[in-house]
């Protein structure tokens, strides 16, 4: 009898677990899941903010290193140990240069999360006018991290809709190709950005209208498009009441800044 007892347990567990076992169906209240996210307008600013991230990463270091070392601005001090700066200094660039894997995988971070960002805020229900602001927002940075990946490798790959690991794995893409959506992205980033006058004291150092219109120009000029470059920056040169951007009176005032003490000389360098 004992043996047939158990034999019904053991035979009607499974059932049992399957009908009332609810215990196991996965669905987390404790943390965020992508379910769960991208449903207002804090999580779309948070998506944003997030795409921000990795300028910390390029602008920090690796710009100016992979930018100023292989010319005469910068030079390794006496007996320096690190053989990937010294490859640097004498232009032996390898895939296996942990600065220039850095700037392509920091840069790819970035587009990662910007193509994220723009999808997920086109579907949440929200306020139109910010709602375009924030893929603008992210429209810019993801321009940015393409058009510092095409000054340095030339042709590459081209993603912006990442649904598969596979995608990530494509074949490069031609520069021109690339270009245009870098253009694309920026143009829609100025046409939808407010002007820098028009953000809270919070939201300083985001990206505004007139600084998508500035690195618009930049990257004409990159392609020698002049006369694009000059009407795109004479607009913002000429309107500073409205864009918040102007150029010094005396060019050496480029090198200077204020400070509680007063003014010094700084060493700007800007890419």
């Amino acid at each position: 009898m004992k043996k047939s007892i158990l034999y019904i347990i053991i035979f009607l567990l499974p059932f049992g677990c399957y009908t009332r076992c609810s215990f196991l169906d996965e669905n987390p209240v404790d943390r965020l899941v992508e379910g769960d996210f991208y449903t207002n307008e804090k999580d779309a600013q948070a998506a944003v903010d997030a795409t921000y991230t990795q300028l910390n990463d390029l602008y920090n270091r690796l710009m100016y290193m992979l930018c100023e070392l292989p010319t005469d601005n910068m030079k390794n001090g006496l007996g320096m140990p690190n053989a990937f700066l010294q490859d640097l200094e004498y232009l032996r660039h390898t895939s296996e240069n942990t600065f220039v894997k850095d700037m392509w995988k920091h840069s790819y971070a970035g587009i990662s999360k910007a193509n994220t960002a723009i999808e997920k805020i086109s579907d949440i229900n929200m306020n139109a006018t910010k709602q375009a602001r924030f893929i603008g927002e992210a429209k810019f940075l993801r321009g940015l991290y393409y058009f510092n990946l095409v000054r340095f490798f030339g042709d590459v790959p081209l993603i912006t809709n990442l649904q598969t690991i596979e995608d990530a794995l494509g074949p490069r893409t031609p520069k021109e190709e690339v270009y245009r959506q870098i253009i694309e992205d920026v143009t829609y980033a100025a046409d939808h950005l407010p002007y820098r006058s028009e953000y809270g004291s919070s939201d300083a150092g985001r990206v505004n209208k007139g600084a998508a219109k500035i690195l618009l120009g930049k990257i004409y000029l990159t392609r020698g498009e002049f006369q694009k470059t000059a009407d795109v920056l004479a607009e913002v040169i000429e309107n500073e009441s409205i864009y918040g951007f102007g150029l010094h009176d005396n060019y050496h005032n480029n090198w200077l800044r204020e400070t509680e003490a007063g003014i010094e000389a700084v060493f700007i360098l800007n890419i």
